[in-house]
C-alpha cells in the first residue's frame, strides 16, 4: 500500500511539472518547425550565470572560444564566425 502511494505521489507531482512548464513556455514553443525562424545558432555549455547576470568567468571564456571557433557551411567547409 505504501508503494502505491509513492508511485500516485510520483506520478502526480510529474503530473504538475509537466503541467507547469507547458503553462509558462506556452508562447515560446513552435509546434511546426517550419515556423521556427532561419537563424544561425551555437550552444555553449557553460558554468553559470552570476547574480548580476553577468556569464562566471568559465563561462563567458566557453562563449568567446566558440565565436571565434570555425564554424561548418552547406558545404561540408568551416568557417571563422565573425
Amino acid at each position: 500500500m505504501i508503494l502505491l502511494g509513492l508511485v500516485i505521489s510520483v506520478l502526480v507531482k510529474l503530473l504538475i511539472a509537466t503541467a507547469y512548464i507547458g503553462l509558462m513556455t506556452n508562447g515560446d514553443r513552435y509546434v511546426q518547425p517550419e515556423l521556427v525562424p532561419k537563424e544561425q545558432v551555437a550552444i555553449v555549455f557553460g558554468a553559470g550565470i552570476l547574480p548580476n547576470g553577468n556569464p562566471t568567468p568559465m563561462l563567458s571564456d566557453r562563449v568567446e572560444a566558440a565565436v571565434k571557433r570555425p564554424r561548418p557551411t552547406f558545404l561540408g567547409r568551416f568557417e571563422p564566425i565573425n
